[in-house]
């Protein structure tokens, strides 16, 4: 049967891990000299998803401080338009 102390110690070696591994990710995310690679600025976000039909439809899409309009089809996918983000002025 096991002693208290081994499950102590196991369970205090866990906790050290669990924080060693917080910090590294931490550390990571603060000091990555990519610099956005762990941001959500230039992230590929689907804004809106609308149905023509069965299995056609139009979909945007915000990349890059742009929004880009696509139509799709079982058999192909279109680019249809494309424009600039307005910047929001803070007053």
């Amino acid at each position: 049967m096991f002693e208290l102390t081994v499950i102590v110690k196991v369970i205090f070696s866990l906790i050290i891990v669990i924080l060693t591994m917080y910090g590294l990710l931490f550390i990571v995310k603060k000091y990555s000299p990519i610099g956005s690679g762990f941001s959500n600025e230039n992230d590929i976000k689907i804004r809106d998803l609308k149905f023509i039909g069965k299995e056609k439809g139009l979909f945007t899409v915000e990349f890059n401080k742009k929004v880009i309009l696509f139509s799709f089809s079982p058999t192909n996918i279109e680019k249809i338009d494309e424009m600039e983000l307005e910047k929001k002025e803070n007053g």
